[in-house]
């Protein structure tokens, strides 16, 4: 209840972007991030998890990924997107409305056990061993958010 508390309070300041997908399930919001904290190790991302645990690379007609300097993934009948950039692996999903956020902060919560949470600027940090976790929403509004990100780092690899 306290981390929802601190998502409504941070609501009006974030900015990510909205995803163009159909809204996705709590699960695989979920699922999606532990993807994404399985994946990040001292060296950033590593795409071969991705693919491991079932995501695609999104590629060119030329076979080269899409994403300038990074990767993006997608997962069949998954409503969201994972992008490895860097020393960053950022989920963007889709959701469908304020009671779908709360859900999946929770979900985070459940699965991280974070040593470690606090709000932040853009939203929540949850911190775990040397993982960060950046829990927001982009393009809220008064009627439904439009997507949540959580942006997943390894301190080792600063």
């Amino acid at each position: 209840m306290f981390l929802t508390a601190l998502l409504v309070t941070s609501l009006a300041s974030s900015a990510a972007g909205a995803s163009q997908l159909k809204p996705a399930s709590v699960e695989d919001v979920v699922a999606a991030a532990m993807t994404c904290l399985d994946a990040t190790t001292s060296k950033g991302p590593e795409v071969s998890r991705l693919a491991a645990a079932g995501w695609v690379e999104a590629l060119d007609s030329a076979g080269r990924p899409v994403t300038r300097g990074g990767h993006l993934f997608r997962k069949p009948n998954i409503s969201a997107e994972i992008a490895a950039v860097g020393p960053v692996c950022s989920l963007v999903a889709p959701v469908a409305s304020f009671d779908d956020v709360k859900a999946t902060l929770s979900g985070v919560d459940d699965a991280v056990h974070p040593d470690r949470f606090k709000k932040v600027d853009r939203g929540i940090l949850f911190q775990k061993g040397s993982h960060n976790l950046l829990f927001f929403v982009g393009s809220p509004s008064v009627k439904a958010p439009a997507a949540v990100r959580i942006d997943v780092t390894n301190m080792e690899s600063h």
